[in-house]
């Protein structure tokens, strides 16, 4: 289930039948990218632990990575354009 901010942010919610629902044990921040592979490589290169393979295709794509925190993140990329956040 997806649920969009008026600022663009979006909130998605895994239930127990989605096969990503294990990965979700705790909220997953995600970062928008432009370039998923590209991304992931550079944070490889920095030593990034990624816990699941790039996953959907060339137009959107997300992979999992365990950050210094322990807890799990998302590199996402999507044609969603990016939004700038509202000022404070």
């Amino acid at each position: 289930m997806q649920f969009e901010a008026p600022s663009g942010q979006l909130f998605e919610v895994f239930g127990p039948e989605s096969r990503y629902y294990q990965l979700h044990a705790c909220p997953v921040l995600a970062f928008q990218v432009e370039n998923i592979r590209a991304a992931r490589k550079e944070l490889e290169s920095r030593g990034v632990e990624f816990v699941t393979e790039i996953e959907g295709n060339e137009s959107e794509a997300w992979t999992y990575f365990r950050g210094p925190d322990g807890y799990l993140y998302e590199l996402w990329q999507t044609p969603r354009p990016l939004k700038p956040l509202p000022p404070t």
